[in-house]
């Protein structure tokens, strides 16, 4: 998974340079997620997300500027745990403090924050 999020970590810097939706970085970075969960649906389990791809995706919406940002971000930390609540047993899918800081960043660039 590693090629991924360096791809998604990629995207999520983009984010930054484009404000106010002009750039889609974000949903550059929700593709490539979904391709990780459908390799991984098919049986590929090495191309698997763990909380870091998450991140990245979190990243790129708290990066984006778009209005959405926070709710997305939320929406994508919903189905983090949702992963680990499912494989309680792999710590990789675990959130973290700096996966809440992503959260809170992107609510805070939020207007409806």
């Amino acid at each position: 998974n590693v090629p991924y999020n360096i791809l998604m970590t990629g995207w999520a810097g983009l984010a930054s340079f484009c404000l106010h939706n002009e750039n889609k970085a974000q949903f550059k970075a929700e593709e490539i997620l979904r391709t990780m969960l459908s390799h991984r649906d098919g049986g590929n389990e090495g191309f698997a997300p763990d909380a870091i791809s998450y991140e990245k995706v979190m990243l790129a919406w708290a990066n984006s500027g778009h209005p959405n940002a926070g709710k997305r971000a939320l929406w994508w930390l919903q189905q983090l745990w949702k992963e680990y609540e499912f494989s309680p047993s792999n710590d990789n899918l675990m959130p973290t403090a700096t996966t809440y800081n992503i959260v809170m960043k992107a609510l805070a660039r939020t207007d409806s924050a």
